[in-house]
């Protein structure tokens, strides 16, 4: 229980937290980036489509 909780230092519980909060930072950034990936294909899409006459 000691290594889990720390004695004074921060014990096993809290790495675990912290890995667990980087790795979800981590999808959120990969999800915002997937978004604006998507976001700009559709403007390419729509740019095509006007460009080609078909508007």
């Amino acid at each position: 229980m000691k290594q889990l909780l720390g004695i004074g230092q921060p014990g096993r519980l809290n790495q675990l937290e912290a890995r667990v909060e980087a790795h979800e930072r981590s999808v959120q950034q990969l999800k915002g980036l997937a978004g604006a990936f998507g976001g700009l294909l559709t403007v390419i899409h729509v740019a095509i489509a006007y460009w080609s006459g078909r508007h």
